[in-house]
């Protein structure tokens, strides 16, 4: 597996163990296909090297609440989100780096995003 992958994985173990189960996983980019209601936690991977070659992969996490609703839901998911990852200890990685949560808008249908940026430093045991 790739490191660029194991990481993804890594990063949706932790945080499908730190979420309730309202929450959708998915990879790269944001698929609505759950309907208004569905949340989704979107894992997208930063910059353009070969991931054979990443020994620190940088992720994104979007966390996108359902439509319409309240802000402080996403909000709270992306903290604990942040939260799981900073105290997490993986196979897959050595170390994280984890930004605070940000808000960085509503998509077109009034859903709340908020993003969470992971910084890993892998392990290749």
């Amino acid at each position: 597996m790739s490191t660029l992958n194991a990481g993804a994985e890594a990063i949706k173990e932790i945080g499908a163990a730190a979420l309730d189960a309202s929450w959708t996983w998915q990879f790269a980019a944001w698929r609505d296909d759950k309907g208004p209601t569905g949340r989704y936690a979107v894992i997208k991977p930063t910059g353009s090297v070969r991931a054979a070659l990443v020994r620190k992969p940088v992720y994104t996490v979007a966390l996108v609440g359902g439509e319409h609703e309240a802000p402080g839901i996403a909000s709270a998911a992306s903290q604990t989100l942040a939260d799981a990852m900073r105290h997490a200890t993986h196979t897959a990685f050595a170390g994280a780096v984890v930004s605070e949560p940000v808000f960085s808008g509503l998509s077109g249908e009034g859903r709340v995003i908020f993003e969470v940026v992971v910084d890993l430093t892998m392990s290749f045991n």
